[in-house]
């Protein structure tokens, strides 16, 4: 075999080790971060938070579907826009927040308890 394979090979292998490194140091600090930042995690906590972005989704939409009412006049006011624009908001800021807290959970940088 010729030395620039086994240099390539040594290279890739070295690459990779180094990025294992990185990836366990990075787990290791997120979860040292969470946990002192948010202590216990609960199963319970977490479908807590899956529920109020579930609410959150269903007043927004039920303030979209609101716009048709009234011969669409409901559209044409700054204040129900403005009052969408917040739900939207709020809807979306709660949507990432879950989905940081699984991104999270998934690349186990907190466990969950049963509590």
């Amino acid at each position: 075999m010729p030395s620039h394979d086994s240099d390539a090979f040594d290279t890739d292998f070295s690459r990779r080790r180094v990025f294992q490194e990185f990836d366990q140091a990075v787990r290791e600090a997120n979860r040292a971060a969470i946990a002192a930042a948010i202590g216990v995690v609960t199963k319970e906590q977490v479908l807590r938070v899956a529920i109020a972005v579930s609410q959150l989704r269903a007043r927004y939409l039920r303030e979209v579907l609101m716009l048709s009412h009234e011969s669409g006049e409901r559209a044409m006011d700054p204040t129900a826009i403005l009052d969408l624009r917040q739900m939207r908001e709020a809807y979306e800021e709660a949507l990432n927040g879950f989905g940081a807290l699984r991104h999270a959970l998934e690349r186990g940088y907190y466990d969950l308890t049963k509590g």
